[in-house]
């Protein structure tokens, strides 16, 4: 105890027995008591050494380092938990560091603290700041596995916003042999270094998140990259793929990817109006052999041709894919949000093709969509038939059913047209208290349920889902 008692300055943690935190309390109540009736120089030098003394007592200092360095760790994850560009990671670490000396060297300690690196423009400061920073940042990961979040550019162009962002990208792309997890955002000229990196120049890549703009005036890949962008060839751990396509192409007709190797590939569109033919996915879909999870989604308002032959299409490739690679899927999302005209039944039956093509999924995610070309006074009618897939999930004894493998279904809707639902005699169908029925035809039982509609609309309450092991998250909204 008189260690610390006789330095002006404390770093590290401190080590007191019980006896000397009695002490110690007893101490700095009795300096309390003096203080208010000494004169101006000696009350001074008392708040100095109770100063000492409330450093000495305080229990942040007294934690271990290492329980120290996790807690600075966790109170730099962001609420959610998903970090992405937009996240000031590097602000908080900044201020967690500058509380004090011990808290600086608990922080620097911990080399899992400077493993997630957040930039996009509103770190605009980052910017204005030498590039040595980022350098010191990655360097204090001490070799553990990075994980990028960047938005470096978007908006008109600004040369020397492009240069400076290049500067900061080339800086990261030195530790490149220890990138994890790859989430881009932002115009492809920015990272252009990144794009232009050799096969095999990312040995520990896992993850890959594309989504890069381009304006009329920007490039697409196979100008920038005549041969193609192979940066992310040769990376054997690479088995998670995300891409957002603008409405004018699509990033995979000048990306090389490991598509064989992929056990999860995520499909977005941006925009509303697509300019590219769709059969690119078909192709791609093609050397996806290894797929566990699928996720097509088709952003809001997307506009195809009257006569649905681009649903027809995506519903002939995508079970076209699956009859050619058999990939046992465990999880798929379909989501359809847009603007296909009256034709319910073609959409409807679209989805049951597709939906019946993976035999191995377990968790499926229904969405209702509308029409909404119809005028304001009109009413919204919806662009496939939520029912009619929920009642082709039916179980009957000895006969086939859409989705054998299902334990998870969620259900989103706004409303019901019908003013009916296959819904309930659909989880009945498959929960029974005696699985042997089930085991039988082999048709796995449903363990979760998600559901958010006007349910009470249709007679369907929380209670009806009350049954035992059934895990129910149940949210019954009214209808607008």
């Amino acid at each position: 105890m008189a260690q610390y008692l006789s330095q002006p300055r404390i770093e590290g943690p401190i080590w007191l027995e019980p006896n000397d935190i009695s002490f110690l309390q007893t101490r700095f109540e009795a300096l309390e008591k003096q203080i208010s009736e000494l004169p101006t120089r000696q009350k001074d030098a008392k708040l100095v050494e109770v100063a000492s003394l409330r450093n000495i007592l305080s229990p942040i200092r007294r934690i271990p380092l290492e329980v120290l360095s996790d807690i600075l760790e966790l109170s730099c994850i962001p609420k959610d938990g998903n970090f992405t560009a937009g996240h000031d990671i590097i602000r908080y670490t900044s201020m967690l560091s500058r509380v004090c000396v011990a808290w600086r060297k608990a922080a620097h300690s911990n080399p899992r603290m400077w493993t997630k690196l957040c930039l996009s423009p509103y770190h605009w400061k980052v910017f204005l700041g030498e590039v040595i920073q980022i350098k010191e940042w990655l360097t204090r990961s001490r070799g553990l596995p990075l994980e990028l979040h960047l938005e470096l550019f978007r908006g008109q162009k600004d040369e020397h916003r492009i240069h400076r962002t290049t500067q900061f990208l080339e800086c990261i792309l030195d530790f490149r042999r220890q990138i994890r997890l790859i989430d881009v955002s932002g115009d492809p000229e920015s990272f252009v270094s990144l794009l232009r990196l050799p096969r095999s120049s990312l040995p520990l890549l896992e993850k890959l998140f594309l989504s890069l703009d381009w304006s009329g005036d920007t490039p697409d890949l196979l100008e920038l990259f005549p041969h193609g962008v192979e940066a992310f060839l040769g990376a054997p751990r690479l088995q998670h793929l995300r891409i957002v396509d603008p409405e004018v192409h699509s990033m995979l007709h000048g990306l090389v990817v490991p598509l064989e190797q992929l056990t999860s590939f995520e499909i977005e569109l941006a925009w509303h109006e697509i300019t590219f033919d769709l059969s690119v996915y078909q192709q791609a879909l093609h050397q996806c052999k290894s797929l566990v999870s699928l996720k097509v989604e088709l952003s809001d308002e997307v506009e195809f041709d009257a006569n649905f032959s681009e649903i027809n299409d995506l519903s002939r490739d995508v079970v076209g894919f699956q009859n050619r690679s058999a990939a046992a899927l465990a999880s798929l999302t379909l989501t359809l949000h847009c603007c296909l005209g009256i034709d319910t039944d073609c959409i409807t039956a679209s989805f049951l093709s597709i939906l019946g093509a993976f035999a191995t999924v377990e968790t499926l995610r229904i969405g209702q969509a509308w029409d909404f070309h119809s005028g304001m006074d009109d009413e919204l009618d919806p662009i496939y038939d939520v029912d009619a897939l929920v009642k082709a999930m039916i179980y009957t004894k000895g006969h086939a059913i859409l989705l054998p493998k299902l334990t998870n279904f969620e259900l989103s809707v706004e409303d019901f047209p019908s003013k009916s639902t296959s819904v309930l005699s659909m989880i009945h169908s498959r929960w029974w208290t005696d699985k042997s029925e089930l085991d039988f035809d082999n048709v796995a039982q449903l363990q979760k349920v998600k559901l958010r509609g006007p349910f009470s609309e249709v007679n369907i309450s929380k209670e009806d889902l009350d049954l035992p092991g059934l895990i129910v998250d149940f949210e019954s909204v009214a209808t607008y």
